[in-house]
This record gives C-alpha cells, sequence and structure tokens, in this order.
C-alpha cells in the first residue's frame, strides 16, 4: 500500500562538540556573504512621487555608500531618516543603515544598532520588500551569537579539561599537583 519512510532523529550539536563548531572568521563571513547577496538583490529603486523636502539626502547616502564611505552614508541615512518622516525610501534607508552596522568593520560593527534597526524596518514597513531579507539578516545574527556562546562554553570546557589533564600528568610522574 503506503511505503514507510523512515526519518532519522534531528542531531543538535552540544557545547562539547567543539570540533564541529564553525570560527569566528567563518562565521562572521557567512554573514557577510548572505548580507550582501540580500543588499544586491534588494537595490531597486523605487520613484519618487513627491520631491522631500531635503531631496539630495537620500542620494548622496546612496552615492556614499557605493563610494564606500559608509560612515559617510551612515550618518545621511540617519539623517534622512530624522528629516523625512514621510519619506518615500525610508525602508531602503533602514535595511541599508541597519546593513552598514552590521557589516562595518571591528570594532565599528554595531550588532546592537544594527539589530534595532532592522527591526525597526520589520516593525514599520512589513509589506517592503526588504522585511524578508531583514528578518533572514536578525535571524542569522541571532544564529551567530547562538554559536559564539556555545563556542565560548566549549573554550571554556576545553581549559578545564587541559587543566585536569595536566593534574594527571603530574600524578602520573609522582610530581604533586599544584593547587
Amino acid at each position: 500500500m503506503g511505503a514507510k519512510v523512515r526519518l532519522r532523529p534531528h542531531r543538535t550539536r552540544t557545547a562539547g562538540a567543539c570540533g564541529a563548531l564553525p570560527s569566528p572568521h567563518r562565521l562572521r563571513l557567512l554573514v557577510v556573504a548572505c548580507c550582501s547577496i540580500l543588499a544586491l538583490s534588494a537595490c531597486r529603486k523605487k520613484p519618487a512621487a513627491v520631491a522631500p523636502a531635503r531631496p539630495d539626502e537620500f542620494q548622496m547616502a546612496e552615492a556614499m555608500l557605493q563610494a564606500g564611505d559608509y560612515e559617510g552614508g551612515a550618518a545621511a541615512y540617519q539623517n534622512y531618516l530624522d528629516f523625512q518622516p514621510g519619506g518615500d525610501h525610508r525602508d531602503q534607508a533602514l535595511f541599508r543603515l541597519g546593513l552598514i552596522y552590521a557589516l562595518a568593520g571591528e570594532p565599528k560593527a554595531d550588532s546592537g544598532s544594527a539589530r534595532d534597526t532592522l527591526q525597526q524596518l520589520v516593525n514599520l514597513y512589513p509589506q517592503s520588500d526588504l522585511s524578508p531579507p531583514a528578518q533572514l539578516i536578525l535571524r542569522l545574527m541571532a544564529e551567530v551569537e547562538t554559536l559564539q556562546i556555545a563556542k565560548r562554553n566549549a573554550d571554556h570546557q576545553i581549559q578545564q579539561l587541559n587543566n585536569k589533564l595536566e593534574k594527571l600528568k603530574k600524578i602520573d610522574l609522582g610530581t604533586p599537583p599544584h593547587k
């Protein structure tokens, strides 16, 4: 009649499986790659319906971002958001500002501001084409944080095991362990 399907049990990684955890560099690279793909796919321009009071702010921010001036772009996007409460590009400005915060090089990366900015986009503009990519980035950021905590826990366990191993080696060699 119907074929039986055997499902494999879901395996989760524990903090003890530290060899299976990706390095922080690989995690950051993964987030950067995903965000870059999403940012490039979401760069469609919306036609401006009415010229805003500060018409050049959003375009200035776009030009700065294209030129690699992320700090200047972030400031210009923030100015646009501050001075254009009804602007047509607010969802785009929030998305790009969130990406700048998330992907800025150390020590300027600000995951808290990135999370807050992207969450604001999701909350204020749920129908925006940029809302699903923002939600994906938020989930990836949460996963990276979870993996970083697991790595710290695994590193701590490794250090404890190394300490115990050193004590056992000293006992085995006949040297009393240090307390």
